[in-house]
């Protein structure tokens, strides 16, 4: 506490010095001389932002032109595009169906299920565009281009393309139909007396002619006095009155032009309605032959919109690809890569989960800051697949997707069948992606209303590569066909883990809060000083450690504009980072990364401080912008209510990508001593501005995070924090990865996909081990499983000391509570690792229900329970979190 003493001295002292200076210079020169000091301050405060330059927006990939090589002819039949690896691909001119035929198999993968007469079971593309007036109207490409045949078939190389014309050629609304006001005598011409004239000619049954008198009952009233019908429902009639009104109008030929024309004589009294333009899209979708793989590509820059009043917003993409039924495929399983990986049962439809979409990299978060995410894990792999079994003559086979182009906006999608058809649900099992082809969200006005923000229409490639399986092929089979995948697109090199190691999550530096005087100053608690870090490393004698070590820059955690790597000074001196630094170097097997983020700019509660005037930073200039035309502002979240609390949580600010690289550059030109280096935000981080006069498009702002990780990874090791797909490729670390998805209802189990992905490609954490409700056996066996190294996060002080702060993520991380555990864990990991001989997974499989088998290149077989109960399998009894290891 400051004493009174102390403030009487204090102010006692400033006041002696001010009279003094107005003695010896006159008030008005003592006032001119502060004015000079207060500007030249404000130039000198606004001189660093001339560094903070903004880099010029990148040029897009282009999708590949394809010369057409000529239409096919809707009465060619299908038609053979390209062959490769004794596989056919077919186009049929007359449906605009696409199949893959392998000869050698015999199996087929068709894009559209021809034998539904559900026009949702037939499209190549379900749309959704939103119009000026904010409504999002959803469409098919049956319903609107494939059933009246409004489409072409091109030959191109290796391949074909069908170009959908998808429009509305009738009328779906009534209001566009229906005449507000219409004469008694020229009702009965236009109606009455013309569905008895139909109904004798046969057009419509008797049944039919009932149902449009009924419904035209119920939509007019009579006005007898003025002579005429006039609409008498103040909302939409039911569906099925909607449905016979424009069965009948397109019966008898009446036409909105009909409906303009008789109610003209009351055009004053009405005034003119509003009737919603016709919409109409030419999507060309282009289909190759890649060896045995089937590449699907559209390029939203060739898509033509007929009609500037509506934006194409979404595309799901081929989502009857593959799909079968129940009783075509009894068994198998559907693949999404929700957080570690999940597998949905094929045909186990649940009215309560009926559907899964979710956008991949978290790609929806900018319309969605303030509510907590209703998954508790990313999707950070932009692939899907399906698997099954045969059926009668039927094959083992499934499919693999990997979306090659557009997955910055994409989201994944899955249907299960219902086996039992009369009890409801879906005919299909489907897994497919969607892509978002603009982003938009729902602005409310205080006060009430709202409107639509957004991107307008992005350009940008959606392609999809799907492996097609005519053996049987899992979960293990697609991460290997994706690791190689990888491999071959980045030259990467596999290099298994010699040795088990622990990860060490330091924290040095925290900012907390005070109050003097009711007003709000910041301190920074030294959670881990050099010493103290020095000391662990020193305990942890004869393991090999990987620390990561952050809050030791700027403003500890919670960092500023990180533009410079100065140390923290409450974390000791400029000897005791040497003799730290110096420690790392010399300790066999350490690795030592000090942390920072580099695109996050974390406030002070409410009020922005001198330390971000003097960088040059502004909020409004340089921070990404939300649809709102503001800052966005990523704030911590309460679970009772699931809301954003931006100022009782830890808040920040993201880094409009342009800027990104300024920053990157004068950090590096700081950070020559430290060799490694922990991104704690650029990994997952997704990067995007919406600020209307300047949109940096998702893909632009991938391609700037992924130069700066370039970058970073060409001058620095690099530890990166849950990074998503293709960004991991910069990293020789990937931190917590966890094991688990985010076993929504639909899923039956969760398996370590992205564990074996990684298996090879760099090293990797599980989730902190002291934070966590599970025991420490839990992570063992991921250490056993796929070779995840246990990760605990540890302060040299006891947490108790932030309870009260902002920072409430840390809970039991004193490294004296833990060092025992981390001893024991580390030798239990070992001793078992020597035993099994070898880091390279060749395979995984399910035994049961949270029992898994993993084996290693050197013929070890591993058994993992991870139910808290024992199991008995295959003649071993596992232990409630226990294994058993087989050497051959």
């Amino acid at each position: 506490m400051i004493s009174l003493n102390f403030l009487y001295v204090f102010f006692n002292a400033a006041g002696k010095r001010a009279r003094r200076f107005f003695s010896r210079h006159g008030p008005v020169k003592a006032l001119g001389i502060i004015a000079a000091l207060f500007v030249l301050s404000e130039l000198t405060g606004r001189l660093p932002s001339l560094w903070l330059q903004k880099s010029p927006l990148p040029e897009l990939p282009p999708g590949e032109k394809r010369v057409s090589l000529g239409e096919i002819q809707k009465d060619a039949g299908p038609v053979v595009a390209a062959e490769s690896g004794g596989r056919k691909l077919y186009v049929d001119p007359l449906t605009a169906n696409i199949r893959v035929a392998d000869e050698s198999s015999g199996l087929e993968w068709n894009a559209l299920r021809l034998d539904s007469d559900i026009a949702a079971d037939r499209c190549l593309l379900r749309l959704e565009f939103s119009g000026r007036n904010g409504d999002v109207i959803q469409w098919d490409s049956y319903s609107f281009a494939q059933k009246a045949g409004t489409f072409t078939v091109e030959k191109i190389p290796r391949g074909a393309r069908i170009t959908l014309h998808i429009v509305r050629s009738d009328p779906q609304d009534i209001s566009e139909i229906i005449p507000r006001r219409i004469a008694v005598e020229r009702f009965n011409d236009a109606f009455t007396r013309a569905i008895a004239q139909k109904t004798a000619e046969g057009v419509f049954t008797e049944s039919e002619a009932s149902r449009f008198e009924a419904s035209l009952d119920m939509v007019f009233g009579l006005d007898a006095v003025h002579g005429y019908y006039y609409t008498k429902m103040d909302s939409m009639p039911p569906g099925s009155v909607t449905q016979a009104l424009l069965q009948m109008t397109r019966g008898i030929g009446y036409t909105a032009e009909h409906a303009a024309q008789d109610e003209s004589p009351w055009a004053g009294e009405l005034g003119t309605i509003v009737r919603s333009p016709v919409a109409g899209f030419y999507i060309p979708i282009d289909f190759v032959l890649d060896g045995e793989d089937l590449l699907a590509e559209i390029a939203t820059g060739d898509i033509v919109n007929e009609n500037s009043y509506y934006t194409l917003v979404k595309v799901s993409f081929l989502p009857n690809f593959g799909a079968v039924t129940a009783e075509e495929r009894p068994g198998g399983y559907m693949f999404v890569p929700d957080g570690s990986g999940a597998l949905v049962a094929m045909n186990s439809f649940n009215e309560n989960y009926n559907g899964y979409e979710r956008p991949l990299y978290n790609n929806n978060e900018f319309s969605t800051l303030e509510t907590l995410p209703g998954f508790a894990e990313m999707v950070t792999l932009p692939v899907f697949g399906m698997t099954y079994e045969g059926a009668g003559s039927g094959k083992a086979g499934g499919f693999m997707g990997i979306i090659e182009a557009g997955d910055e906006t994409a989201a994944i999608a899955v249907r299960t069948a219902q086996a039992d058809l009369g009890a409801g649900g879906f005919r299909y099992n489907q897994v497919y992606p969607s892509f978002s082809t603009a982003q938009y969200t729902y602005l409310n006005i205080s006060g009430g209303g709202g409107y639509i923000a957004g991107t307008g229409p992005l350009d940008m490639v959606c392609a999809v590569r799907y492996k097609l399986f005519d053996t049987p092929a899992g979960y293990f089979d697609m991460a290997m066909i994706y690791k190689n995948y990888l491999t071959a697109k980045y030259g990467l090199e596999l290099a298994y883990p010699a040795s088990p190691r622990i990860y060490l999550d330091v924290t040095g530096s925290v900012p907390v809060e005070d109050r003097l005087a009711g007003f709000a100053i910041y301190r920074m608690v030294p959670m881990t000083t050099y010493s103290e870090l020095a000391a662990m490393l020193r305990d942890l004698e004869g393991i090999p450690v990987t620390a990561a070590y952050s809050g030791v820059f700027d403003r500890g955690t919670d960092n500023r504009l990180p533009s410079r790597a100065a140390p923290v000074p409450g974390n000791g001196t400029g000897k005791e980072l040497d003799a730290l630094l110096d420690l790392a170097h010399r300790a066999p097997g350490t690795e030592l990364f000090f942390g920072t983020n580099l695109g996050r700019v974390y406030y002070d509660m409410a009020r922005k401080t001198w330390d971000d005037f003097w960088r040059g930073y502004d909020d409004r200039t340089h921070a990404a912008m939300g649809f709102d035309g503001e800052p966005a502002v990523f704030a911590g979240y309460y679970r009772s209510d699931r809301r954003s609390h931006p100022l009782t949580t830890v808040r920040y600010t993201r880094i409009n990508p342009r800027y990104l690289s300024s920053v990157v550059q004068a950090f590096l030109s700081h950070a020559g001593r430290y060799e490694n280096i922990y991104v704690n935000d650029l990994g997952a981080d997704y990067y995007a501005g919406y600020r209307r006069d300047a949109v940096v498009a998702p893909l632009a702002g991938r391609m700037l995070v992924a130069e700066e990780l370039k970058r970073l990874s060409s001058q620095k090791k690099l530890a990166l924090n849950n990074p998503v797909m293709e960004r991991f490729v910069y990293a020789s670390w990937a931190v917590n990865i966890s094991r688990e998805s985010s076993n929504y209802g639909a899923f039956f189990t969760s398996v370590p996909f992205r564990q074996l992905l990684l298996n090879g490609l760099c090293s990797y954490t599980t989730l902190n081990v002291n934070e966590s409700g599970e025991s420490p056996d839990y992570y063992l066996l991921q250490a056993l499983e796929t070779g995840s190294v246990p990760k605990f996060s540890v302060t040299a002080k006891n947490s108790d000391t932030l309870k009260y702060s902002t920072h409430k993520e840390f809970l039991s991380t004193a490294y004296a509570v833990w060092a025992g555990e981390i001893k024991a864990l580390y030798r239990r990991w070992k001793d078992e690792a020597d035993r099994i001989g070898s880091g390279e997974i060749v395979n995984h499989e399910i035994l049961g229900d949270k029992v898994f088998k993993t084996t290693y290149s050197g013929g070890a077989e591993l058994m993992v329970n991870y139910n808290h109960f024992p199991v008995e399998i295959d003649g071993v009894t596992l232990q409630a979190l226990g294994y058993h290891i087989r050497r051959p």
